[in-house]
Formats: structure tokens, C-alpha cells, sequence
């Protein structure tokens, strides 16, 4: 599972076949200039749809609050941006803000028609709908530098009140953003009820992070794919595979390590998989999921920490969300693969 749209997977291997000087062009990061050149009119802003998706045309967004996040080949899996998008894909909005996350693709033209099929798929696995700017209309209009995570916000009438590139890197850096956006921090999750599975307790979570992933029904090695002696079929057999709760859900935490950070255990039928130190793993228990609410053929993971259940995910868990799940236990997903 890519925490990468696979697009860009294609595109690197695609610019190494091209060659260097195409590598060069779109790869090539840009200096931060000490001052924006001032930027065009955010209302001409238009970006072509792909796939099932309409015309992102800002003109005909009056009376709605926009931003924007920028990125790119360069910026997509990298540190420069974590802060500001893990943030904005944990507050919570006010209802006149919408938000879109802008690929630049400018001279990718010819990955447009392919890019369609994954712009579809993975539809779902963002928060904000993404939008692929094959033609640089983003970068004309808000010249903003190549190469690195960009941040605009557009008031109701058109106007632009804040620009950025490179990142924030401090909480009181976001605290403003959040300000600007009218954003609020989650409220806290209802407590921890008394319980007992694995080596976590109500008592032993409140000092310690601890994952409780609930499997509404059985997986095996057999049934995820890109493992060893995982599940055998070609890209659209597995990308169904992933849409089955408890395989999208097991298979994330598969080779998640923790020991030391959090603890964790696997409350269901796992079958062979074997999970790294840290996780234990229970047979399914009805009374542990009638205290915390979950139905007996339910796939549910919950986050646990300082009293509370500060994360709750029912069924399956887009990839945008398993950043917040990442802060909250302190450990880095891995979904590379």
C-alpha cells in the first residue's frame, strides 16, 4: 500500500527511461526567494478535471473559502509539509472552507490520460480532493516556487490572504494557520472504559499509547497482498483486496513496530500473520467489544491514550488518516511497499 499516489511511482520510473535532461526539468527544486513574486488573480485559476472529476474553477467559487496545498514530485513523501497536512487532515473545518491539494504535473502530459484510473482510485484516500495541474495553472497564477509544499488560502470574494512555501515547522506557526482557517482542534474522545486483552488495561493505557485493532472477520497471510506469501493478483485484484476492512486494516499495522512507544493487540481470527514485538493477539472477545461499542462483525481501530479514545476508525481507514494515528502512538506507518 503506497502512501504515495502510485502515479508518482509510475512517473519516476517513466523520467528515468526519458532521460536526464527531462528528469532535470520536472525534479529540479527551485530556491525559496526571500519574497514571493507577487502573484495573478485567484479567480482565473482553472484546472481540468481527471477522470470522473469536474473543472476546479475558482471564478466559481464566490462566497466560499478556499486553500490550497501544492505539491509535487519532489515535496510528496517528504518532511518539508508533514506539520501543516497532518493538521489539516485532523481539525475541523468550518462549513464555508473548502480545501484542495494541487500535484504539480506541468510537463507530465503525456501520464494525463493513465493518471485518470488512479485519480479515481484513490479518491477516497485523501481528505481534500486532489487535482493533477498538467499545465501549470497553479504555479502561473500563485508563483510559487518548484519542488517544495505550498500553502494558499483564498478569502469568500476572490482575494488571496495568505501564501507560503516550504512548510511550518512550529506549533505556534500552525496555531496561526489554524486561526486564519477558523479551524478547531478534535474534541477529546469519550474515556477508556475498564478492560483487559493482551497486556493493556485501562490502568496501563493511560501512561502508555495502546492500538486496539478489532477484525470483523478472519485474514491471513493469503489475503494481503505485497507480502511475502500474501495474496496473488494483478493491480486491480489487490487494490480490491485493500478495500476489505479488516485486510486494509491488519495489513497496515503488519509490520508496524512499536515496542518501546505503544503497545497494541489484534482482537480476532489473524490467522499465520505474524505481527512485531509490541502487539499481542487475542481471540475476538464480545464483552471487550460491547465496551467499546463495536459490532460483533465490525473492523474498528482505536487509538487510546491518556484516558481516552483519542482516535476511532470504523471500517476502512483511508491513508490520510493514519497520520493522525501516527502522532497519536508516536511511530511512523510505513506504506511504501
Amino acid at each position: 500500500m503506497g502512501r504515495r499516489l502510485k502515479i508518482a511511482a509510475i512517473v519516476g520510473g517513466l523520467l528515468l527511461a526519458a532521460g536526464g535532461a527531462m528528469a532535470y526539468r520536472l525534479l529540479r527544486v527551485d530556491d525559496i526567494p526571500a519574497e514571493l513574486e507577487p502573484a495573478g488573480d485567484p479567480r482565473t485559476l482553472v484546472i481540468p478535471g481527471i477522470g470522473s472529476q469536474p473543472e476546479l474553477d475558482v471564478s466559481k467559487k464566490q462566497g466560499t473559502r478556499l486553500f490550497f496545498v501544492f505539491v509535487g514530485l519532489q515535496s510528496w513523501s517528504g518532511d518539508e509539509g508533514k506539520k501543516l497536512n497532518r493538521a489539516l487532515n485532523r481539525w475541523v473545518l468550518p462549513d464555508d472552507l473548502e480545501g484542495y491539494i494541487i500535484f504539480d504535473a506541468e510537463g507530465l502530459g503525456f501520464l494525463q490520460e493513465k493518471s485518470g484510473e488512479y485519480m479515481d482510485r484513490f479518491g477516497k484516500e485523501t481528505r481534500f480532493q486532489m487535482y493533477g495541474d498538467f499545465v501549470g495553472a497553479f504555479r502561473q497564477v500563485f508563483k510559487l516556487p518548484r519542488g517544495h509544499h505550498g500553502f494558499v488560502v483564498v478569502d469568500g470574494d476572490g482575494t488571496m490572504v495568505s501564501r507560503h512555501s516550504g512548510g511550518y515547522q512550529t506549533d505556534d506557526e500552525l496555531g496561526e494557520v489554524r486561526a486564519l482557517l477558523g479551524a478547531q482542534e478534535p474534541a477529546p474522545g469519550p474515556d477508556v472504559p475498564p478492560f483487559e486483552v493482551g497486556g493493556l488495561s485501562q490502568s496501563a493505557c493511560a501512561s502508555t499509547p495502546c492500538a486496539l485493532l478489532f477484525l470483523g472477520g478472519p485474514v491471513k497471510k493469503a489475503d494481503i497482498p505485497n507480502i511475502d506469501d500474501g495474496f496473488e493478483g494483478d493491480d486491480e485484484a489487490k487494490w480490491a483486496q485493500y478495500q476489505k476492512p479488516a485486510v486494509r486494516n491488519a495489513g497496515s499495522v503488519l509490520n508496524l513496530a512499536i515496542e518501546g512507544k505503544a503497545k497494541g493487540a489484534i482482537v480476532g481470527d489473524s490467522g499465520d500473520l505474524e505481527f512485531l514485538p509490541g502487539w499481542s493477539v487475542a481471540a475476538d472477545d464480545a464483552q471487550l467489544r460491547a465496551a467499546f461499542d463495536v459490532a460483533p462483525d465490525q473492523t474498528s481501530l482505536l487509538v487510546l491514550r491518556e484516558g481516552t479514545v483519542a482516535y476511532r476508525g470504523d471500517g476502512v481507514i483511508p491513508f490520510y488518516q493514519w497520520g493522525q494515528i501516527s502522532d497519536l502512538l508516536g511511530v511512523e506507518f510505513d506504506f511504501d511497499d
